[in-house]
């Protein structure tokens, strides 16, 4: 799935808190996290989870690089 060339990742957390990761395209990973507060506390970070994790268990903060972010909301 991963190559030299990089790859397309994406995510989706939908009202019920389930996340979803796919990589160029394949979905490889679910896990059940919380749904985001109207109003949340902490702002959106990308690449570590430094306050309130959205998933239970703790994940590491990610080591790469990031030469492209695309952000969609939808009500």
């Amino acid at each position: 799935l991963l190559s030299n060339e990089g790859a397309m990742i994406g995510a989706h957390l939908d009202k019920s808190g389930k996340l979803t990761l796919a990589i160029n395209g394949q979905e490889v990973s679910t896990a059940q996290g919380r749904p985001f507060a109207s109003h949340p506390a902490d702002g959106l970070q990308i690449g570590e989870d430094a306050s309130s994790q959205v998933l239970d268990e703790g994940i590491p903060n990610f080591q790469g690089s990031i030469s492209e972010l695309v952000l969609s909301l939808k009500n």
